[in-house]
């Protein structure tokens, strides 16, 4: 199934987000795209990971859409979060849990893939690297990663945020250091031929739409 096909397969889930896109069938596009970079692991009964699922979690809707009997671990910087508590009572399904982005190395034994929607595209290049190096010891059992990024020439970062310590409004990633990785860790890096128009504007030259990328064995 192509890209196109598995967009309009479903219709959007209408859930309002705090961040962009939030437009629905933006969302639903973005939120499809997203997904779409661990297609191979896709199936009813997946067990996917969202990292950084914001507070309002909307990709669950999609992937529920989907895949109806999936597991979906929603995990970001939340406090007081236990296995189906917090996040604003958003459990609504037996097959969904949060929990604190801290608990990572203990959902990840349990999940077929991760995805990261705009995240690294904040994040201090050092704490993507230490995200990535969280992910190593699953590829042999078949684990995919998928995340959107800003496509760079190099690794660089704009505007640091005032309270969160290596936060930025912007980071790009340079793919050949991403690629770099993946060779030296026998990972296979594939750089998906689509991409995100963002529907909000960025002063910065360049920056102007999202990029998608797959890691896998």
């Amino acid at each position: 199934m192509g890209i196109k096909e598995f967009i309009n397969k479903k219709l959007p889930h209408g859930k309002n987000n705090s961040a962009p896109p939030k437009d629905p069938f933006r969302r639903h596009e973005w939120e499809s795209k997203l997904l779409y970079t661990i297609k191979d692991v896709l199936k009813d009964d997946c067990r996917i990971i969202d990292y950084g699922c914001g507070g309002k979690a909307t990709l669950r809707h999609t992937l529920k859409n989907h895949y109806p009997n999936s597991t979906y671990y929603g995990l970001d910087i939340e406090q007081k979060i236990g296995d189906n508590n917090g996040f604003n009572e958003l459990i609504n399904d037996k097959n969904e849990y949060f929990y604190n982005i801290d608990e990572l190395d203990n959902i990840l034994p349990k999940a077929d893939a991760m995805i990261l929607g705009s995240v690294f595209t904040h994040l201090d290049i050092s704490l993507t690297e230490q995200i990535l190096n969280k992910t190593l010891p699953y590829y042999e059992k078949g684990f995919q990663m998928g995340f959107s990024f800003f496509f760079g020439s190099d690794n660089r970062h704009y505007h640091p945020d005032t309270v969160l310590d290596k936060y930025y409004w912007v980071v790009t990633i340079d793919v050949e250091w991403l690629s770099e990785y993946c060779e030296k860790n026998g990972l296979t890096l594939i750089l998906n031929p689509y991409i995100f128009k963002l529907d909000h504007t960025i002063p910065i030259d360049g920056i102007n739409f999202q990029s998608f990328a797959t890691i896998k064995k």
